[in-house]
């Protein structure tokens, strides 16, 4: 299904972010939204209230759902539940520990039953408990990886069901980072006398121009995995 297809229809999709910083992590979640709304496709982020994305959010135009996320706190399930059903979502992206949990019971509670996917940022090791494997392996129907590397991981030290791990990379902003267009701070000159290992250096910079992951590609390559895994909700 190409793309001009796909983004004819309309997903209600919610992230979830229960950390409170700012960084690679946090701005993806933003990016990620932002991208499908600009395919046509509704995106809110639930997250904290006191937490960056809380603010940086709206000057994009993405609309966030202040949430208090507390693990231990059954009324936190109740509330997540009750906004599923109140937003009519049918896409949940968890990304972190908490809101995880929160989050992917609350679908499961909730009445409309949305679709599932635990994003994986870090490459750090997952423990191998009982837990682990139901909030990874059980609960969500996929799970998004930042990079491959952390797909391997997550297959071969977790025996986690390769069939059901796709890894997106969150790519490059090519308007920020275009060499062409704008003028480094500084120059660094390498001395190297390997001739093969001169040639791939001077590649460099083009082959980060012309990389396939770039920033504009990842949403796409997710809205192909939404096509791919649930067809029914791109049904007439």
């Amino acid at each position: 299904m190409d793309q001009k297809s796909l983004s004819r229809f309309h997903l209600s999709i919610l992230h979830t972010e229960s950390s409170e910083g700012w960084g690679g992590q946090e701005i993806r979640v933003l990016l990620e939204s932002l991208g499908m709304i600009k395919r046509g496709h509704g995106g809110v982020i639930a997250a904290s209230r006191r937490s960056h994305i809380c603010a940086q959010a709206p000057k994009y135009g993405v609309e966030v759902l202040p949430f208090y996320f507390q693990k231990k706190n059954l009324l936190s399930f109740w509330k997540k539940a009750s906004l599923i059903d109140r937003e009519k979502i049918e896409i949940v992206n968890t990304h972190t520990s908490s809101d995880s949990w929160i989050s992917s019971l609350a679908a499961r509670l909730s009445r409309r039953k949305p679709q599932i996917i635990r994003t994986r940022h870090l490459s750090t090791p997952i423990s191998k408990s009982f837990l682990s494997r139901l909030i990874y392996s059980n609960l969500p129907a996929a799970i998004i990886t930042a990079g491959e590397e952390i797909r391997r991981k997550m297959i071969q030290d977790n025996g986690f069901d390769l069939a059901k791990i796709f890894s997106i990379p969150t790519g490059l902003d090519l308007d920020r980072f275009d060499p062409e267009r704008i003028k480094p701070a500084f120059r660094v000159v390498v001395l190297c006398t390997n001739p093969l290992l001169r040639e791939r250096l001077g590649n460099v910079d083009q082959q980060m121009v012309r990389h396939s992951y770039s920033l504009e590609r990842m949403p796409d390559r997710i809205e192909d995995l939404y096509a791919k895994l649930w067809p029914s909700l791109y049904s007439v």
